[in-house]
């Protein structure tokens, strides 16, 4: 017969997928997790390096981490999913981060310097004169890091909030602004609608 003689066939060792959920800040800096697998062997744990810069969504080839080949076959691979974990700040666009920064009124209209938070620890951030709601503000590289060695950004946008009580005082002022301006927040909309700013 064909192939008398011939010992087994190698068989490459079987395939794992799984997924791997780790916050944000691992994701930046990279981490290390325990997977628990099972195969014809029985159970097992790995340790498993993620590297910095992984994204949601990612897959991970982790060669020779799965199961073991026969009959000098190769040992099969572990193919990890990346998931995200939610964070309580930060909504992650790829490398890029988004957050809400609320201001009061007169911040956005005269612009201030703000403390902000990023995955490096907090950082002051500059409020043009004049921001206003909905706008992004960039910071550059402040975002995850990526394979590369690069950074994506961090953005905030704005939110401009006002106080739920008014005191005498605030009151008082408030009514004189009211009488004193000449700005119209529908007219204003129906203007910046014709003539849409471009991207950043």
């Amino acid at each position: 017969h064909a192939g008398a003689g011939r010992g087994p066939m190698p068989r490459h060792g079987r395939d794992y997928e799984t997924t791997a959920r780790i916050s944000l800040e691992d994701a930046h800096r990279g981490t290390t997790v325990s997977l628990d697998l099972t195969d014809g062997e029985g159970a097992k744990t790995l340790q498993v390096t993620i590297p910095p810069g992984v994204t949601e969504g990612q897959k991970l080839r982790l060669r020779g981490k799965g199961g073991k080949g026969q009959h000098g076959g190769t040992d099969g691979d572990i193919y990890l999913h990346i998931t995200l974990a939610p964070h309580a700040v930060f909504r992650p666009d790829g490398h890029d981060l988004h957050f809400d920064l609320t201001l009061a009124p007169w911040e956005a209209a005269l612009g201030t310097e703000v403390q902000v938070p990023t995955l490096d620890g907090p950082v002051m951030l500059t409020v043009p004169a004049g921001t206003r709601s909905g706008r992004k503000l960039r910071l550059r590289e402040r975002g995850l890091r990526n394979s590369r060695g690069g950074r994506g950004h961090l953005y905030a946008t704005v939110r401009i909030d006002v106080p739920a009580t008014l005191t005498e005082r605030e009151r008082d002022l408030f009514e004189q602004l009211a009488k004193a301006s000449n700005f119209n927040p529908r007219t204003a909309q129906t203007k910046e609608n014709d003539h849409a700013p471009g991207a950043m």
